[in-house]
C-alpha cells in the first residue's frame, strides 16, 4: 500500500475535528475508493467495510465488525481468510497512521 497515491487517496482534512456527517461521508468515499483501487491488497476487508457503511438499522444501531477476540468464530467456516483479514487490517492501519497519526490516536 506504500504505492498508493497521496494526491488521489487522502483523508479528509477535518477528520480530527468535531464530529461532522459530511466529514464521515468523505471518509467513507475515500475508503471505498482506496479499496476498489487496490482490490488485490484489501479484498478481505471489502465486505466488512461495506457492511459497516450500509448496515445502519436505527432500532439496532450501526453494525460493528467483530473484535479480535471474536474473529475465530467469525471466520470459522473460512479459517484461511482470518490470516488475510488480519494482515490487510494491519496494512490499512499503517496506511492511516502514516497519513494522519493524530486522528488514528484519537480513534483508539
Amino acid at each position: 500500500m506504500t504505492s498508493v497515491s497521496t494526491t488521489k487517496h487522502r483523508l479528509p482534512s477535518q477528520l480530527n475535528g468535531k464530529e461532522d456527517p459530511l466529514t464521515a461521508e468523505q471518509l467513507m468515499r475515500e475508503m471505498r475508493s482506496l479499496m476498489f483501487a487496490m482490490p488485490s491488497q484489501l479484498w478481505a476487508l471489502m465486505a466488512i467495510q461495506e457492511r459497516m457503511f450500509e448496515d445502519n438499522d436505527e432500532s439496532r444501531g450501526r453494525w460493528k465488525p467483530p473484535t479480535l477476540e471474536e474473529l475465530d468464530g467469525f471466520f470459522m467456516a473460512w479459517p484461511h481468510c482470518k490470516i488475510y483479514y488480519d494482515k490487510q487490517s494491519k496494512e490499512l492501519y499503517r496506511w492511516f497512521e502514516s497519513r494522519d497519526q493524530p486522528s488514528v490516536q484519537r480513534a483508539l
